[in-house]
């Protein structure tokens, strides 16, 4: 039962991260500055739920406690990375560092939030 939850949450985690591959892809015709807190928000969002899914998949699978903020914070960060970089290779979309840092901040944060909800409540 554990194994099976575990690719529930592997499978949800994958399932999101093609949603947010499509959401980069597909042209937008919002225009949005290129500092906008509410564009920053969604990336801070996005990227954050990313995050706790990878952390929760990871728990359920019995991945060592240790490595669960560090792998949930870098496979989602590098993700949102690679997405941008993706971004700049598509005429109606554009690449940009803030947006790198707000994936950042979301992939650190939420999973951080997570991990001291669960620590702070096993208490």
């Amino acid at each position: 039962m554990a194994r099976r939850k575990a690719y529930i949450y592997f499978l949800i985690s994958v399932l999101y991260m093609v949603l947010v591959f499509f959401l980069s892809w597909v042209p937008m015709k919002i225009e949005v500055s290129s500092f906008s807190w509410s564009d920053q928000f969604a990336h801070i969002v996005l990227y954050g739920i990313l995050a706790c899914l990878i952390y929760i998949a990871l728990r359920e699978m019995n991945v060592p406690r240790r490595f669960w903020l560090v792998l949930a914070f870098a496979v989602s960060f590098l993700y949102g990375t690679a997405n941008e970089i993706f971004q700049h290779f598509l005429p109606w979309r554009q690449a940009d560092i803030n947006d790198v840092v707000a994936n950042g901040i979301g992939a650190f944060c939420f999973p951080l939030l997570l991990w001291l909800r669960t620590r702070y409540q096993n208490k």
